[in-house]
């Protein structure tokens, strides 16, 4: 008897898949060295996995468009499971005013205007080492583009690809 092997498709992310994807994140990530040090020890709690959920669920800031995907594995029987996902920012619309390029036009205008938060990077992360990483990698990233529209991938998480 053969076996069928399953189909995978690539499909956009509704907006209850996120909580799996946090956990999805947390399996491909949690024990990693920069997991541990970047999230800490409450990196994969219920509670980091819903600040997780929310924050990839949230929507997008000015001037930018979000593109989610999700590969999805269908079995035999007809299950499915989400086995990994990939996030794009469009970062569009750097016409305007002066005013308007500089306020919705950088991520590093949306950065000052943001209120972090007590948590921003979930319950016992180190603010400092995930503002170096993330905010730092973003503002680079208007730098060097110029001003100009840009695309950068966010995420590429895939499940699958990790337990091999």
């Amino acid at each position: 008897m053969a076996i069928q092997e399953p189909t995978i498709n690539l499909v956009p992310v509704l907006p209850g898949d996120y909580p799996a994807l946090a956990r999805l994140e947390s399996v491909v990530f949690g024990e990693t060295d920069v997991g541990a040090v970047g999230f800490g020890p409450d990196r994969n709690t219920d509670a980091a996995m819903d600040q997780r959920a929310a924050s990839l669920g949230a929507a997008p800031k000015p001037g930018e468009t979000l593109r989610n995907m999700k590969l999805v594995r269908f079995g035999p029987a007809g299950d499915q499971e989400i086995v990994g996902y990939a996030g794009w920012v469009i970062c569009v619309g750097r016409t305007g005013t002066d005013e308007e390029k500089r306020r919705l036009g950088t991520r590093e205008a949306w950065a000052a205007q943001e209120d972090p938060g007590d948590e921003p990077f979930g319950p016992g992360a180190d603010v400092k080492f995930c503002t170096d990483v993330f905010v730092r990698a973003d503002e680079h990233m208007a730098r060097a583009t110029g001003g100009k529209d840009y695309a950068s991938e966010l995420l590429l998480r895939c499940w699958s690809c990790s337990r091999a």
